[in-house]
C-alpha cells in the first residue's frame, strides 16, 4: 500500500508528523519532495488585484446611499413585479421530492 505522509528533518533523521501503518523493520522507498511555502493571502489578493479580478475597498467609488423617496419607490416597482412570494417559487422549482 501506498501513502503520502508529511515529515520534519531533524538531526539527520526523518520524523512522520502521522501515524505509520509498517511493521518493524519494514523497507520502504522514500520520495523527498520538499514542500514549498504557500503564498500569503495578501501574495494571493494583489495578484488578483494586478490581473484586474479583484479592487480593492479603497479603491471602490463611494456612492451615496439611495434616499428614502428611492427605496420606497423601488420598493413599490419590486411588489408589483413579484408574481407570488419567494418561497412559494422555491418550493415549485424543486418539484415533489
Amino acid at each position: 500500500m501506498s501513502q503520502v505522509i508529511t515529515a520534519v528533518y531533524e538531526h539527520g533523521v526523518l520524523h512522520p508528523l502521522t501515524p505509520l501503518h509498517l511493521q518493524e523493520h519494514q523497507r520502504v522507498n522514500v520520495q523527498i519532495i520538499p514542500e514549498q511555502p504557500q503564498e500569503t493571502v495578501e501574495q494571493i489578493l494583489q495578484w488578483l488585484s494586478s490581473i484586474g479580478r479583484l479592487t480593492h475597498p479603497c479603491q471602490q467609488a463611494q456612492e451615496a446611499p439611495a434616499s428614502e423617496t428611492d427605496r420606497v419607490q423601488l420598493s413599490h416597482i419590486l411588489g408589483k413585479a413579484a408574481r407570488k412570494p419567494l418561497s412559494e417559487l422555491i418550493i415549485e422549482e424543486r418539484d415533489e421530492w
